[in-house]
């Protein structure tokens, strides 16, 4: 992010076609937070989602802090399971 000197982060819409690449390229350009909707998917969907973001950010060495709805019950990328509970 050489446009500022401050941290950026970024809305990622649901992720587009393949979220965890989403998650890799945004973590490439210097993003350093970033949220992610579920678009009221299934919940095995919205799972795997999250699961395939959480592997690209560990991946690319992203560090990692939780704070999701219903909080979560681990530290760590993204909620547990019960943040995604409706």
């Amino acid at each position: 992010m050489d446009a500022v000197d401050l941290p950026v982060t970024a809305d990622l819409d649901d992720g587009y076609d393949n979220p965890a690449e989403t998650i890799r390229r945004a973590t490439v350009l210097g993003v350093v937070g970033a949220n992610v909707e579920d678009r009221l998917r299934p919940f095995d969907e919205a799972v795997a989602r999250v699961e395939a973001i959480m592997a690209a950010a560990n991946d690319e060495g992203a560090s990692r802090s939780s704070s999701t709805p219903g909080g979560g019950d681990r530290a760590g990328w993204g909620p547990s399971h019960k943040g995604l509970y409706r």
